[in-house]
């Protein structure tokens, strides 16, 4: 982690979204999980995000019992994300720009910033 301040895109109260121009990094930090991701894994990221099928994993679990039952598998064959359904859309509200569904680019940001 850079100890430059970075800035802050975006915020609730689950996390936050910051971009460091310095390291070119994106901080993503949700509940307890803190991910450092580059522009191009950003991206790639809100993509896996925008396509999980939230209609599938909601009726694969029984909500009685299970209370995250949507996962993001990551690059780590042993390590994946699960979610709530309000969870997920935390997440949603942090990553998107506030149009929608719409990809935030990391180099629409950095021009945003000067």
């Amino acid at each position: 982690m850079c100890k430059i301040e970075k800035n802050i895109i975006s915020k609730n109260s689950n996390g936050e979204l910051s971009y460091c121009q310095n390291c070119k990094v994106f901080d993503l930090t949700f509940n307890n999980i803190l991910i450092e991701m580059t522009p191009k894994e950003f991206v790639n990221f809100q993509k896996l995000v925008k396509n999980i099928d939230v209609e599938y994993w909601d009726s694969h679990f029984n909500r009685k019992y299970v209370k995250r039952n949507i996962p993001i598998v990551t690059c780590q064959q042993n390590l994946l994300l699960i979610f709530s359904f309000q969870e997920l859309l935390s997440l949603k509200e942090l990553i998107f720009s506030s149009k929608g569904n719409k990809l935030i680019s990391s180099s629409n940001f950095y021009l945003s910033m000067n």
